[in-house]
């Protein structure tokens, strides 16, 4: 390609064929047969309360599910005038004999320590068929919360119901399938995690470990009435919190004093009851500062999944491993004689330079999305039949690298949670500016990677992602540009490099059999031209090779690399 040249478009489309009645003749692309999903079986706990109003005669004993509907409501209620809040369980159980109906209620009020856990029970008549339990299901369910059991999770339809009727408000759970389970069995060693897989899920949910109450405000001593479980909260209902969030600031932002205080105590109750806590709530979200700390909060439960929650009868797995589960990503200790370790220690150790502390590879992990075989690096193959892969239309680039990515240590629980890509921007990650743009950066100097996981004297350890980054045709920078952005326009480029004074030497790089490149190069310094080396003295240069891309489906996690900094030599 002559140099100035525009290169050819690397978008990659889809093609749909019709289905049609008519003969195709032999131009015509044959039909494909649709792919038919099946419905993912939940593992969704009957209630413990129930063996106990049965007779203890619970043998296969299940929470009714139906073409991937769960007959399980998690229904809540707070109350700021009254200092209280109730809880009710709704579960179609089905037996081997029939459905019941089932409900748990329970209810605690702060002013009066004898009321705590106040709980009932109903159990409604035995019946033969599943239309007649589920029709008794959702009339209960629509009874107590004003909406239909078909529109629980249109946030748009609970929103309309009135705040101020004191209805329960449904809370959605994402409870983990039976194959993410048999996966969790499958990396299990014996009853437990691997040692080294517990003890980075140790690292990463330390500050989690002793936080049993969510936390509103700090200055709010939190008394707890209540034993707090593991169950997450579904995405569903941190959007609706979100939601009754908007409608907290849209009252406080209207004109005029009228009917406020009464609009801000309904859509408190709204909020409190969306998200319970483990405490009757007691402040009322009546300033923008409160509002704003409802939205970290929100963050956090999202970024420590699995969330607290109010219920406590599901029998738990042992806590990390169900931390584990819930990312959804197999961690494979990568053993320190293999090929992989090496390639990994050369490349920490040849890509360091200019920083006045030790790094020590603790363990090298192996990060696989539960859609992708469970194969080494030298013979991984991704899953044929999953064509929605984000990354795999990119894997036709030919410049796709094994890149340095840093990150405090609070962030990785979501990293790995969302999925295979990082995210642009996230709102809860503390932005440290962006010299090119909003996107995601990595560095093929880990020095340059290194200071973004936060390490201290008295937290040592960070961790350092190696990621695959398709960079196709970079857009090259000799200084930080914020406009560069927007010249990515896929077409003539598909990422921004910003050239560092340092890079490694292009003759020792390694290429992977899939083609992708490790620069294990030692780092040199680079001849520079004067104008390079006057942004340099004025603090607009780079010291290190800076990679940044705009579409998170460019990158796919390959490695987790937990570092010891040793900052006292």
């Amino acid at each position: 390609m002559a140099r100035g040249g525009k290169r050819r478009s690397q978008h990659f489309y889809r093609t749909t064929y019709y289905n049609s009645d008519t003969t195709h003749d032999r131009q015509t692309p044959p039909r494909k047969k649709a792919k038919v999903s099946s419905p993912v079986n939940k593992r969704v706990p009957v209630d413990f309360a129930f063996a106990a109003a049965v007779g203890g005669d619970v043998t296969g004993a299940t929470v009714f599910q139906q073409d991937g509907c769960i007959y399980d409501a998690h229904l809540h209620q707070a109350s700021l005038s009254s200092r209280r809040h109730a809880t009710c369980l709704l579960q179609v159980v089905a037996t081997s004999y029939g459905y019941y109906v089932w409900q748990r209620h329970n209810s605690w009020h702060e002013d009066d320590p004898t009321s705590n856990d106040v709980t009932s029970t109903d159990l409604s008549p035995l019946f033969v068929s599943t239309s007649l339990a589920i029709d008794s299901f959702t009339s209960e369910f629509e009874q107590k919360t004003g909406v239909a059991w078909v529109d629980r999770v249109n946030n748009v339809t609970r929103l309309q119901v009135d705040p101020f009727d004191g209805l329960y408000c449904y809370v959605a759970m994402d409870y983990p399938s039976t194959h993410s389970l048999a996966l969790l069995d499958h990396r299990c060693l014996g009853p437990s995690l691997h040692t080294d897989v517990r003890k980075l899920m140790s690292m990463l949910y330390k500050d989690d470990q002793d936080r049993h109450v969510i936390k509103l405000f700090d200055t709010i001593p939190v008394p707890m009435p209540l034993p707090v479980c593991t169950l997450p909260y579904a995405q569903v209902a941190i959007e609706l919190a979100h939601s009754i969030l908007d409608q907290v600031e849209a009252t406080l932002q209207a004109k005029g004093p009228r009917g406020r205080r009464a609009k801000l105590l309904g859509w408190s109750n709204r909020y409190f009851s969306a998200i319970p806590h483990t405490y009757p709530p007691r402040v009322m979200l009546d300033s923008m500062e409160k509002v704003e700390n409802c939205r970290e909060t929100l963050k956090e439960l999202h970024m420590t999944s699995p969330s607290r929650s109010f219920l406590h009868h599901m029998p738990p797995l042992d806590n990390l491993e169900q931390k584990y589960a819930a990312l959804g990503v197999d961690l494979e200790v990568v053993p320190k004689e293999s090929l992989e370790y090496d390639l990994v220690a050369t490349y920490l150790h040849n890509s360091k330079d200019h920083v006045q502390y030790e790094m020590k590879i603790q363990t090298v992990y192996r990060v696989m999305k539960e859609v992708e075989r469970r194969c080494p690096l030298y013979d991984r193959r991704l899953n044929v039949e999953d064509e929605t892969m984000a990354f795999k239309r990119f894997e036709r680039f030919g410049n796709r690298k094994l890149l340095w990515h840093g990150s405090s240590m609070t962030n990785w629980p979501g990293i790995l949670k969302d999925g295979e890509s990082l995210q642009i921007a996230p709102p809860h990650v503390i932005s440290n500016g962006h010299s090119f743009g909003k996107g995601i950066y990595f560095s093929d100097s880990v020095s340059r990677s290194a200071p973004y996981c936060r390490a201290t004297m008295e937290k040592s350890t960070g961790i350092l992602l190696l990621s695959e980054v398709a960079l196709g045709t970079p857009n090259s920078c000799t200084t930080t540009n914020s406009r560069a952005q927007a010249e990515v326009d896929f077409v003539e480029y598909h990422s921004v490099l910003g050239v560092g004074s340092y890079t490694p030497s292009a003759d020792a790089e390694h290429v992977l059999p899939d083609g992708a490149v490790i620069p294990l190069g030692a780092l040199k310094r680079q001849n520079m031209d004067g104008n390079r080396a006057a942004h340099v003295h004025l603090g607009t240069g780079l010291d290190y090779n800076e990679y940044v891309i705009f579409n998170p489906a460019q990158t796919r996690m390959r490695f987790l690399v937990a570092i010891n900094f040793c900052f006292d030599v």
